[in-house]
């Protein structure tokens, strides 16, 4: 199951209950999803970033993601 948040927003992430987190940044906007990615111990690139956010034993739930982006 993978969720979508934030769309009307500069960023659009995408996440799995089990902490897969991707951000998609909207065109036009000065947004570094590289960097994100590395706060995210990710990947990224201009446009887009991945990477996991840790939880022991919690599934990822929205205000939780908000929260790490």
């Amino acid at each position: 199951m993978i969720v979508s948040i934030l769309g009307a927003f500069l960023v659009t992430p995408f996440y799995s209950p089990h902490g897969k987190v991707s951000v998609r940044r909207k065109v036009g906007t000065d947004i570094k999803c590289d960097m994100i990615a590395r706060k995210l111990n990710g990947r990224g690139h201009s446009y887009a970033a991945a990477g996991i956010i840790k939880s022991h034993s919690e599934l990822l739930k929205v205000p939780r993601v908000i929260k790490e982006l």
